[in-house]
Parts: C-alpha cells; structure tokens; sequence
C-alpha cells in the first residue's frame, strides 16, 4: 500500500476535522484506527488542528 503524505491546505482541512472529533471526546487511538494513520501521525495532525491535550487515560464526559 502506497503512502498518502498530506500537504498544504488539504493536511490543515485533515486536521481540524479530526481535532473537532477529539474535542468531541474520540481517543486518539480510535482516531488514528479509523483513518488508517499511525498514533504518532494522527497525534501530529492533532497538534496542527491546535488540540488541547487531555491526560492519559480520560475521555471528555458525554
């Protein structure tokens, strides 16, 4: 399977949509399983989409 890099524009799109699924209360994990990236890719473009990191282990109350 052939790498997808992310650039530009479409990488800063990528990024707030999965921010605004981690704000909703998404684990990273669960983030990165479902869109086929890694932890650490998927912990990256969060950090681009400007997240608040929650501690380890919690999920933001429903």
């Amino acid at each position: 399977m052939a790498r997808i890099y992310l650039t530009g524009p479409e990488r800063h799109a990528i990024a707030a949509q999965l921010a605004a699924r981690y704000n909703a209360g998404e684990i990273i994990k669960e983030i990165a399983t479902s869109t086929g990236r890694s932890i650490t890719a998927t912990r990256n473009l969060l950090i681009l989409g400007g997240v608040t990191f929650r501690p380890r282990g919690t999920r933001r109350p429903a």
